[in-house]
């Protein structure tokens, strides 16, 4: 809408339900809006109303316009059904998308939906669609976990995967991390949101030292009145160390293994099993494999290159290791068995599992071969039982109802060898359904992976050697990717201790004073080589293979600064005030990234031999040099591998990356180090690189498991979500979030965590498929790939002088004084923001609703919690709402009215600030949105200038302290086209409380929303201001209800008609009734005549008759065959009325939305009412005010329960059948159509016979449509009981034009505002 220059809105009632008269009377008298809101009063609250204070449109056509906007957002249709069918569209960004695929909790009830649509034998779209169903459920609690303890763990190697959890990931809203990366790296941007006001903010810089001490004093009004400016954090130069400081000690001491990935070189189960040769592994008695096929549909969420082939469809998960690997079954394609993959491969983004029904041919052929091998119990019967359903398999076979299967060495190792042996003669003896899909031309292989394991590695090489020959025999093996993570620390010294020359060349027989060979000297008299520099840096040495030789050791007692534990801290013990971080922060300097993944790569060093390789031939050393000048050669090419910034705590220009290959010095030391493997030097590369990224390991110390730790994954979100639980489920799932926030939000257990780290390494991780089928077949054992392969890629390419030196030349130093206690300093505006939004408008709240605080409080506690917030303002939306005028009497509020949701605007400025903590510590843009974060001015300044900044229009800072925030609900962005309010919080609340929280939820937000834009005019007091608001609530209400009526009659029609269609069966008059149907779908007023002429009520009794011979019966009656408008009104009003949707019946759809809009129209109808009304009045009321808008809405039959012998086309009683119409009418004795005298055809005379039928239906009918034209005045005395205006009543400029006397014209007006607005006393 377009802001006027009196600062507020008005809505007028669309002309076409009040006539031309409104377009008059809003050009006689101009409409009187409400004032600004005085300086002593915060924006969001409204002044009482006076008429006569300054304000208005000054002419009909702003009027116009204003009434035009406001008519859109009411009338915008409703939230979709979430049907089985509609689901996937609804809810585009389900959990395959970068969140683990939920597991349903133990003992998880169905729901009625659920199981009234389950059905058997529908096909594999059915039943894929319906697995998907199943995920999609409300994960409840699970959803804020790490992941299941029995689910497979997702690639922690994907950072963007693993700092984006499920409950910020939408797809449909998030930001694009490249649009981090065009503003870190000063590119051009696209972004194209409405910002004038935005970019007229006025530009400075926040400094660390001001942040730091506001969050030791406690300051929350200056770290919350930061976030009212447009800021880019300045970090002082006292919390930065220089790495070319004299006393800055960088060094690498470990290594760690994180992932392994292991891909089968053929048919079969060997790669699970261990190596046979080893000593001691054919008998060990403890080793053991799972298999488990109840989880079968496990998605894998590795990367999908190191594979070999697109595996989108093809995997299925098979089971467990003794070391916790998740094994998968994977159909591959011949083609791609045995061999190196290619170079050009693509990948899909598909699902990986397979179809439900390449699944059962999976489970079908482990069954055959369990039962070949003489396996315990196992039924198969026949050999290859149907794979059309589960239950059609379960007849056959009782795998897929076994949840483990344990296996011994001895009898995987009988299992390894029967699917070798066997599976051709399996396959080729399969039916034909078996081969589809894709098993065609696929055979089974095995791939295993492991994550996050974070094993120390290269530390104990004799003990690691033996482990690596034992666990697995690698000539079953065509590729291996391992996941090595080298980690870099730094810190200040207090001096140094200098390495005597003897222990060095103890070490090393050669030293030299460059890692490059073709510019290094041998260092012949170490001791009368320099030590430092003139700027006391010390002077480095290096191995043969480029390592640098450490020649002093750093001696630290870092100096300890009292704990960052605030006033506001909840711990004062004097271990806390001593507790310091003794190394320093380091992280990367994103502005320079470009130069690590850009440049000329080549021509590559060649290794120096080692002593035995120097001894060879002549020959055989001149046709090595000859290749490798060539092959150097042909790798001097430009570099330039794709690569992602994320920054961190809000300074944009720190933080780590990851890129899809290796920094470009490590990558040329690789290449160098592969050409000596390979088997042949000119086939494929021996290793390649996958991806690799560089960040800090604050990260693992702040998780409550191995992913976020719970303040980063919208908890406080999930837990205001929970006053919207429905039933046990979800209401359990209220109760333990509430439990998890009640005393304390989750950020402040965070901050308890940040501040007990001591110690934090720069991690450099690298991923690495090594080609098993390139390498020399000596290297393809255990043993010799790891001290052959493993171990040389560790120290000769890892620990090579030029790697370390490029990550050292991009890396900050943040000193112990600022690290890592930076995140909380930087976020304390946030996380006070939060808790004063948490304390002010959402606590209370939640401690009086029922579904949140479940048995966990008192009832005494409830009792005066509830008296409290019965002794508050009355309140809708924010928008408080003085007494209305004409109600004179007190009366006590009553208990029904105390509010049990909070308010969703707070709701959605929770969810925008947890986003923003979230960025803060993952930098990822996926859990920044394009829609309501941009509007609130925070994804804006996060991306431009990454300190986050919040629209001070929007969201304000009131009280004595200016802590108190306040949401002027007036401003709220709105979706431009359906003009629905723009949320946050949608993926966190449909994961934790239930998939149809969309429904209640936004409809709620929008009845605050449309209310808190409806302003008093001229006009509206004629009707009664509380009337029309009343008015509009009811429309939304009726709205929804016509979506659902057209929703469950296309469900139902489809239903009883297609199978007609397909049967044969009157096939060509069902087709004539999928016509009709379609045109009286597209009706604006599907329940009403339609015109004059009752097209509507035509086209729905032909498209319901069984045969074209029975199109005279009309439509079809319900047991209830007729009933008045108030009697329907009544109904809705006691069901939307109810507590829970099961008192919901026919008329009302109970799988509809109807409900959840309806009970939300109510309660805020009966807070527009106020509390001075008694709880009869409210009621009587809001149900004239739905009686009116049905009126309005020309719904004169509803579909209601069905007779007896009706079609079956509801699932259950209480639902409404499209074969059972009330009429809204009260029917007067029965009157015999006319006929034509000489109908020609029997279809002629049914035609005729159905008109007149209508016709005199109609005639009866005091809401049908009707006309003053041809009527007599015999006929005025009927028309005395019609409840609507006739349709060619026009109160237009000609007729007010006409030389009439004042009486007359005002006797009209006044007559028409009456039969609108106050019909019941007409």
């Amino acid at each position: 809408m377009r802001p006027e220059k009196s600062g507020g809105y008005s809505y007028i009632p669309p002309r076409k339900k009040y006539g031309g008269a409104l377009d008059v009377l809003a050009r006689a008298a101009p409409v009187v809006l409400p004032p600004r809101p005085s300086a002593h009063y915060p924006p969001a609250l409204d002044m009482p109303f006076d008429p006569d204070e300054e304000g208005m449109y000054s002419s009909g056509d702003e009027l116009a316009e204003a009434m035009n906007a406001v008519q859109a957002a009411v009338r915008s249709p409703s939230p979709p059904v979430r049907t089985a069918r509609t689901r996937r569209i609804w809810d585009s960004s389900r959990l395959d998308e970068g969140a683990a695929s939920p597991r349903p909790p133990e003992g998880h009830a169905r729901s009625e939906s659920e199981e009234e649509e389950e059905g058997e034998g529908d096909g594999d779209a059915d039943e894929d669609e319906d697995e998907e169903d199943r995920r999609m459920v409300a994960l409840g609690f699970a959803a804020y976990q790490n992941t299941n303890s029995e689910e497979p763990m997702a690639d922690t190697t994907d950072h963007e995967a693993n700092a984006v959890p499920a409950t910020f990931a939408d797809p449909l809203e998030s930001i694009s991390q490249d649009e981090i990366d065009s503003s870190v790296l000063q590119l051009s941007t696209n972004v194209q949101d409405s910002r004038e006001e935005y970019d007229a903010q006025r530009f400075s810089s926040v400094r660390l030292s001001d942040l730091k001490r506001w969050y030791k004093s406690g300051n929350v009004q200056a770290a919350m009145a930061s976030l009212h400016g447009k800021h880019a954090l300045h970090i002082d130069s006292q919390f930065l160390m220089s790495m070319d400081d004299p006393m800055f000690v960088f060094g690498r001491p470990e290594v760690r293994l994180d992932c392994k990935i292991v891909v089968g070189l053929g048919l079969g189960l060997d790669p699970a099993l261990p190596n046979m040769r080893a000593p001691g592994v054919a008998v060990d008695p403890l080793w053991r494999f799972t298999l488990r096929p109840d989880l079968r549909f496990f998605e894998y969420r590795a990367d999908r290159k190191p594979i070999g082939f697109d595996p989108q469809g093809r995997m299925v998960y098979f089971g467990l290791t003794r070391s916790a690997e998740d094994v998968w079954l994977v159909a591959a394609p011949r083609e791609c068995v045995g061999r190196t993959p290619l170079s050009d491969l693509s990948f899909s983004d598909g699902p990986t599992k397979m179809s439900a029904r390449d699944v059962r041919v999976a489970m079908a052929l482990l069954a055959w071969m369990l039962y070949q091998m003489d396996y315990g119990d196992m039924v198969l019967y026949p050999e290859y039982p149907a794979i059309d359903s589960d239950a059609a398999f379960g007849r056959g076979c009782d795998l897929l109802t076994r949840k483990a299967i344990v296996l011994t060495l001895e009898q995987f190792k009988s299992l390894a060898g029967v699917f070798k042996r066997h599976f051709d003669a399996w396959w080729s003896n399969a039916p034909p359904e078996y081969r589809q899909g894709v098993w065609q031309d696929s055979v089974p292989i095995l791939v295993i992976s492991k994550f996050g394991q974070n094993v120390l590695i290269a530390s104990d090489s004799d003990a690691e050697r033996r482990h690596w020959h034992a666990e697995t025999d690698y000539g079953s093996v065509a590729r291996v990717t391992l996941a090595l993570a080298f980690h870099y620390v730094g810190c200040a010294v207090d001096h140094w201790d200098v390495i005597p020359v003897d222990e060095i060349l103890e070490d090393h027989d050669v030293v030299y004073s460059s890692p490059d060979r073709d510019t290094r000297e041998i260092v012949d008299d170490l001791a009368a080589y320099p030590l430092l520099t003139e700027g006391g840096v010390e002077i480095p040495i290096y191995t043969e293979l480029g390592a640098r030789i450490p020649r002093r050791i750093g001696i630290t007692t870092p100096p300890r600064e009292p704990s960052s534990n605030s006033a506001h801290s909840d711990s004062d013990s004097d271990e806390d005030e001593e507790d310091a971080t003794p190394s320093c922060g380091l992280y990367q300097d994103l502005r320079r990234t470009h130069e690590l993944f850009r440049g000329q790569l080549g021509p590559i060093p060649y290794p120096p031999r080692a002593a035995a390789a120097e001894a060879h031939e002549e020959e055989e050393e001149d046709e090595d040099d000859d290749y490798r000048d060539a092959d150097a050669a042909h790798y001097t090419v430009d570099y330039n591998v794709p690569f992602h910034v994320y920054p961190h705590f809000y300074s944009k220009h720190i933080g780590q990356w990851q890129a899809n290959g290796l920094i470009l010095p490590m990558e040329a030391r690789l290449r160098a180090l592969e050409l000596t493997l390979r088997a042949d030097r000119r086939a494929g590369r021996s290793i390649v690189a996958v991806k690799s990224q560089c960040y800090n390991t604050l990260s693992h110390f702040t998780r409550e498991s191995s992913r976020q730790h719970l303040a980063q994954k919208g908890a406080a979100t999930g837990t205001a979500a929970g006053a919207w639980a429905s039933d046990n489920r979800t209401k359990a799932t209220a109760r333990t979030m509430f439990s998890k926030t009640r005393h304390e939000l989750p950020h402040k257990r965070l901050a308890r965590q940040i501040d007990r780290v001591e110690r934090t390494y720069m991690r450099h991780e690298v991923v690495l498929t090594f080609e098993l089928l390139n390498m020399k077949p000596e290297l393809r054992t255990g043993d010799n790939l790891y001290t052959e392969v493993v171990l040389r890629v560790i120290n000769d390419v890892g620990g090579h002088a030029d790697v370390v030196q490029a990550l050292k030349g991009t890396t900050v130093v943040l000193r112990p004084q600022a690290f890592p206690q930076v995140y909380l300093w930087t976020t304390f505006g946030i996380t006070s923001s939060m808790t004063e939004i948490w304390n002010a408008h959402i606590l209370p709240v939640l401690k009086t609703s029922p579904a949140a605080h479940g048995a966990d409080l008192e009832h005494e506690d409830a009792a005066d919690l509830r008296r409290a917030a019965l002794s508050r303002p009355r309140q809708a939306g924010l928008i408080t709402l003085s007494r209305p005028r004409y109600l004179a009497t007190q009366r006590a509020p009553t208990a029904a009215l105390v509010p049990v949701f909070p308010p969703p605007q707070y709701i959605e400025i929770i969810a925008a600030l947890e986003r923003a903590l979230n960025f803060a510590h993952t930098g990822a843009a996926r859990v920044l949105d394009h829609g309501l974060m941009s509007r609130l001015w925070i994804s804006l300044a996060l991306v431009e200038h990454g300190y986050p900044m919040v629209n001070f229009k929007l969201l304000s800072f009131t009280g004595p302290h200016k802590t108190l925030p306040l949401v002027d609900i007036k401003r709220w962005p709105v979706d431009n086209v359906n003009r629905w309010p723009l949320v946050s919080s949608r993926r966190a609340q449909q994961l934790t409380v239930d998939g149809r929280w969309s429904a209640a939820y936004l409809t709620h937000f929008r009845v605050l929303t449309v209310a808190s834009q409806l302003r008093i005019s001229q006009l509206e007091i004629a009707g009664g201001a509380i009337a029309h608001k009343l008015r509009i609530l009811a429309d939304m209400a009726i709205d929804a209800y016509l979506a659902d009526v057209r929703t469950f009659a296309k469900e139902q029609f489809y239903r009883w008609n297609d199978p007609q269609i397909e049967a044969g069966q009157d096939a060509v008059w069902a087709r004539v009734r999928r016509t009709l149907f379609f045109q009286w779908e597209d009706a604006n007023f599907p329940l009403g005549w339609g015109d004059v002429h009752g097209a509507n009520f035509d086209h729905l009794s032909r498209m319901l008759a069984p045969s074209e011979a029975e199109i005279t019966q009309g439509l079809p009656q319900s047991t209830m065959v007729t009933a008045s408008v108030g009697d329907i009104a009544a109904a809705f009003y006691k069901m939307g009325s109810a507590k829970n949707r099961k008192a919901v019946r026919a008329p009302l759809w109970p799988k509809g939305n109807c409900y959840f809009i309806l009970n939300a129209v109510i309660q805020e109808a009966h807070i527009v009412l106020g509390d001075l009304l008694s709880e009869a009045t409210r009621r009587q009321h809001i149900v004239e005010a739905l009686e009116q808008s049905i009126r309005d809405h020309d719904i004169a039959f509803v579909p209601n329960t069905p007779a007896p012998a009706a079609p079956a086309v509801i699932r259950s009683p209480r639902e409404p059948s499209i074969f059972g119409f009330t009429r809204l009418a009260q029917m007067p004795s029965q009157r015999v159509a006319r006929l034509s005298s000489r109908p020609r055809t029997a279809r002629e005379l049914a035609e005729i016979q159905l008109a007149e039928a209508n016709n005199a239906v109609r005639a009866r009918d005091p809401n049908a449509p009707w006309t003053l034209r041809g009527r007599s005045v015999n006929a005025y005395r009927s028309d005395l009981d019609r409840a609507r205006l006739p349709d060619d009543w026009q109160l237009d400029d000609s007729f007010l034009a006409k030389d009439l006397a004042p009486y007359v014209k005002e006797t009209y007006l006044w007559a028409e505002q009456q039969f609108k607005n106050n019909y019941q006393s007409w």
